[in-house]
Parts: structure tokens; sequence; C-alpha cells
């Protein structure tokens, strides 16, 4: 678990149908997501463009793990004004706060 490289900026947009967007910090992204029973939720991993960042640092190695951790999601909660995000062993891979 980290936080987000300072100067940078993760973020998701959730969309009614079904898209989210937002930047994994460096590149901006679009993809696919699905809601299921019990808390469950799915989403495509990202296709982005190959720009690549020079700064601040660390930001590609924050992007690429931001994105395999979407690809990994399992189930969702909501906490505290939170949308926290877990894995299919139910660790917490993701913690959003409200914009």
């Amino acid at each position: 678990w980290t936080k987000v490289a300072e100067g940078s900026t993760v973020t998701a947009t959730f969309l009614n149908e079904g898209r989210v967007t937002g930047s994994g910090g460096c590149n901006g992204y679009s993809t696919d997501f699905q809601l299921g029973n019990e808390s469950r939720i799915w989403f495509r991993r990202p296709a982005v463009p190959d720009h690549l960042c020079q700064s601040p640092n660390g930001v590609m190695n924050q992007e690429s793990a931001y994105f395999t951790d979407l690809s990994w999601a399992e189930t969702y909660s909501i906490t505290n004004g939170q949308l926290l995000i877990f894995d299919k062993n139910s660790r917490k891979i993701l913690q959003f706060d409200p914009a």
C-alpha cells in the first residue's frame, strides 16, 4: 500500500453508462466497469497511450501499478465517504477520496 506520488493525482470518475475515466498520474484513461451482486466490481484494464512522464519521480511505476490494481478489483465498499476497492483476498488495493 503506497500513497500517490507527490505532485501527481490519480482520479476515477464513474459514468452512468458503465465507463470510468480519469488519470493514472501521467496518462488519461477510459475503460469499462461493471457492478455485480454482493458489492462485486470489475474493471477492464485500461489501454493508455505510450506517453511517458519524467516527473514526478515514480509516476510511471505508480500508473502501471494503478492499472494493474484496477484489473485485480473484486469488491468495493463506500466507507466514511471514501470508495475502497479490494482484491480477491479482501485486501484493500485502492482508496479514493471524494473530489
